[in-house]
């Protein structure tokens, strides 16, 4: 199998809490649901001493310096739009605008919920790709993904019909895409092998695991990839975070991407963390930008302990930031004497 070793170079951005939607296994980027009344969870929030409320980002001077900072201090190349559902950011297309002027690639992930015409007005403002999450074919399957358990399957079949525009708009304009899986569990084999099926000859397929049930879900990727006759091709590492992409051809012909938990952590900043290996499920997985309600800037580096979440202006100074950039480049030379490369190669 093929190996191929990259250095991060890149980093999130929560840029709205807004979404229509309500996943059982959503972490929500760390923070607090801004809306307490809604259905939606973080499922880290009860042991992650999270006090951030989130705000909705918009292009400003902390904005433009924050970037401007990581492009120098973190050597960023990549932002990824999260939320929430970024589509919902009535600001977004001046962010994506904002940021490819600054050189960087941008990318976003999305439930695809606003549709087609939402989507190309992201597009046209210079979105390099989109990882549309997939939750179900049916409202049925949607529903069972959902904490609104009160709403019928008709609002999910609405759902379902928007994001099939959004993705195939996306795919008609040309821009990367991929369609992202959470295998919960064993009940959720037979649905994504239905997922795999449907989207085989049109899009990148991505499986990954969900967070609030670790253990079951990579037990279930695993019988999963056995069920479908999967072997693997490649394996890319990114150096630098918790983060492995296996990449399986399985009995059709069809590639599909298993990413999985490479756990590594920082030495200095998770030095005495409370949580044990068994509860960091996610170890080291790169910086996230945060806006809170007042419209402050933060950049954290664990959403299990968002209490460590510093001002950007502040993190950029910090220990923290040299520590992040020594572990990239470290993590990076350990990889290729492990695998005896010689190549240099950037995500």
């Amino acid at each position: 199998m093929k190996t191929i070793v990259t250095i991060n170079n890149s980093i999130r951005a929560k840029i709205t809490d807004k979404c229509g939607l309500s996943c059982g296994f959503c972490h929500n980027e760390g923070t607090l649901v801004r809306r307490a009344d809604s259905n939606r969870v973080s499922i880290f929030s009860k042991k992650n001493h999270c006090m951030l409320y989130p705000g909705e980002m918009s292009v400003d001077d902390n904005f433009l310096s924050l970037f401007k900072q990581a492009k120098y201090r973190l050597d960023v190349e990549d932002v990824h739009l999260t939320g929430g559902e970024p589509s919902l950011n009535m600001h977004a297309e001046d962010i994506i605008a904002t940021l490819k002027g600054l050189g960087l690639t941008v990318k976003m992930a999305s439930n695809g919920e606003t549709g087609g015409d939402r989507i190309k007005d992201i597009i046209d403002a210079g979105i390099d790709g989109i990882n549309f999450s997939i939750l179900g074919l049916t409202g049925e399957d949607f529903l069972k993904t959902q904490n609104n358990y009160h709403l019928d399957k008709s609002f999910y079949e609405n759902k379902i019909r928007r994001m099939h525009e959004a993705i195939d708009l996306s795919i008609k304009e040309g821009i990367y895409v991929a369609a992202n899986m959470v295998v919960s569990d064993f009940l959720s084999i037979n649905k994504a092998i239905e997922l795999i099926n449907y989207y085989k000859n049109s899009l990148q397929i991505e499986i990954q695991p969900d967070l609030s049930n670790i253990k079951e879900s990579e037990s279930a990727i695993e019988e999963l990839l056995v069920r479908v006759g999967a072997t693997p091709i490649e394996r890319k590492i990114i150096a630098g975070v918790s983060d492995e992409r296996i990449t399986y051809e399985v009995k059709n012909g069809v590639k599909i991407v298993n990413k999985k938990i490479r756990r590594i952590i920082l030495d200095n900043a998770c030095s005495g963390c409370p949580y044990s290996e068994t509860d960091c499920v996610g170890g080291f997985s790169g910086p996230r930008v945060y806006i809170d309600a007042e419209n402050n800037y933060y950049i954290g580096f664990c959403i299990m302990r968002m209490e460590r979440t510093l001002p950007y202006d502040s993190f950029f100074s910090s220990q923290l930031c040299d520590e992040i950039l020594s572990l990239y480049y470290n993590d990076y030379n350990n990889l290729i004497g492990k695998f005896c490369l010689v190549s240099f190669s950037k995500q």
